[in-house]
């Protein structure tokens, strides 16, 4: 199948925003205004005033860790278990240190309906009180278990992995440690990847952004620090170590200048050559005014040239995070929504008439 990945660059010209993703920008330009001090406070931070519950379900799987588990928030499609072909694997955003599973209901409601799979989405551990690779491990461990258990516990195979922002890194990072250690591991219909974190080495547009809103470089600089506290040579015996948890992926030494370079850390810089015949589609989502947006050519870029089909969409004047706003904020918040289901209902589809 065909990669869909048409650079309009017309799409990038702030004059072909709308007014609904202009608005959005401002109403999150107030947001950072209002939380400017907050950096680093994590109650401050973590704080989600009225966030909305929706039906589902809260379970807990066994860590790797002797006697602590790891909560999940499940949600069903809208007709239940009758419904339920498999599981859609989730991981929230925040930069690895904010967000939560259970926070996101909506969002998780409209992956559940359009891809008619049981949405799992993992409570991981968060950073500074948690540094890396805890989240990693929490994300592979449930992984695991999914491979292990999804057909007996959720009426079908593991069939898409994705989140958003920070989310869509573990998606990835969580894909690389399946696709290495599960070799005959075939049930995947796809990858959604939102805006997410690729590379933790600094892509251009971190820093060429203008008028950043949500993240910037500051802030991005902010998380890396407090999930990676250690000095640098406790960041490379973090790579080695995870890099064992990658199985056939895992690459041999090569001279990193940098730990963000390492694949263990930084996906972007992961080999996909031992994966030609077994990549997934993977849909890649960004607005263009996101301070991560490279990362989203990037990997799509990587992905095509490796074999695989990279469906990749850009909205317009959308700023970070747009998809988890509320739908009745903006034109920009319906679209991502709506292009996320069409891959989903897509993809569903097409394997069923395959």
């Amino acid at each position: 199948m065909k990669s869909d990945f048409v650079l309009d660059y017309a799409q990038f010209s702030p004059h072909n925003a709308s007014k609904g993703a202009e608005a959005t920008c401002e109403f999150l330009r107030k947001g950072d205004e209002q939380n400017k001090d907050s950096l680093g406070d994590m109650e401050r931070m973590r704080a989600r005033p009225g966030k909305t519950v929706l039906e589902g379900e809260n379970i807990e799987i066994q860590s790797r860790d002797p006697g602590r588990t790891i909560p999940c928030r499940v949600i069903r499609p809208k007709a239940g278990r009758s419904s339920t072909t498999g599981v859609f694997l989730h991981f929230h955003g925040g930069g690895l240190c904010e967000g939560g599973h259970d926070e996101v209901d909506p969002l998780l409601h409209r992956y559940a309906n359009a891809s008619r799979c049981a949405v799992v989405s993992v409570g991981y551990r968060l950073a500074p009180e948690n540094p890396y690779p805890s989240c990693i491990h929490d994300c592979f461990d449930v992984a695991d278990y999914i491979c292990d258990h999804a057909v007996e516990h959720f009426e079908g195979p593991l069939q898409f992995i994705g989140g958003e922002s920070a989310g869509g890194y573990l998606a990835m990072q969580t894909f690389f440690h399946l696709a290495g250690t599960h070799e005959d591991w075939n049930s995947l219909k796809g990858l959604v990847l939102t805006y997410s974190v690729f590379s933790l080495s600094y892509l251009p547009t971190t820093f060429t952004t203008p008028n950043p809103v949500c993240v910037d470089a500051k802030k991005i600089l902010w998380y890396y620090k407090a999930t990676f506290p250690a000095n640098e040579g406790h960041h490379w015996e973090v790579c080695k170590e995870l890099e064992l948890e990658f199985g056939i992926l895992a690459q041999p030494e090569l001279p990193y200048d940098a730990p963000p370079k390492h694949p263990a850390i930084s996906p972007l810089y992961r080999s996909l050559e031992k994966l030609r015949s077994r990549l997934p589609t993977a849909f890649f989502l960004c607005g263009t005014v996101d301070p991560i947006l490279d990362d989203t050519i990037l990997m799509s870029a990587h992905w095509q040239i490796a074999g695989g089909r990279a469906v990749v969409k850009f909205v317009t004047g959308a700023p970070h995070a747009f998809v988890e706003l509320p739908l009745e904020l903006a034109d920009c918040c319906v679209k991502g929504n709506e292009l996320i289901q069409e891959f989903l209902e897509e993809a569903r589809l097409s394997t069923q008439t395959a």
